[in-house]
């Protein structure tokens, strides 16, 4: 049987539209690849600055519990002088519970909170790391399957 000029132009117009297709992908994926080593930097400088204001946090909380402690000791010092029928023992024990008490359940609280507002960022990253992992493996098997195509005409 022989060669038909149509039919070898329309192999080159199907094989020039597949190179175009190809190069369309390879620019693509060039484009996806910047946006991801973007989108890592931006994760990178994110739990950077989620450092940075955990830190920050922590010493708020140091300072606001050695602000409570000054404030609770003026406060009991007062309570001390107005109340002179209880012995000192009653009133040593009293600031021990009072203060303890007070700062635990501060201290606790403002802790809990950032633990659940960290805990909340850190899904959030984990989110978005699954997403770009999807979108590379669906570029990979797109990029796969264009060059087996292409070489399975050849």
């Amino acid at each position: 049987m022989s060669e038909d000029p149509y039919i070898s132009t329309v192999k080159e117009a199907l094989i020039a539209e597949i190179l175009g297709d190809v190069n369309t992908a390879l620019t693509t994926t060039a484009d996806l690849m910047e946006k991801l080593a973007s989108a890592e930097n931006s994760m990178i400088e994110t739990a950077a600055t989620l450092t940075v204001a955990g830190d920050n946090y922590r010493m708020a909380i140091t300072g606001f519990t050695e602000e409570a402690k000054e404030d609770l000791t003026e406060h009991i010092e007062n309570k001390l002088k107005t109340e002179t029928k209880l012995s000192i023992t009653e009133y040593r024990k009293e600031i021990r519970e009072v203060t303890t008490n007070l700062l635990s359940e501060s201290i606790e609280q403002r802790l809990k909170n950032n633990d659940e507002i960290l805990i909340l960022n850190f899904k959030k990253i984990k989110t978005r790391l699954w997403v770009v992992t999807l979108l590379s493996l669906f570029t990979a098997i797109l990029a796969m399957t264009c060059t087996f195509f292409v070489l399975s005409q050849s």
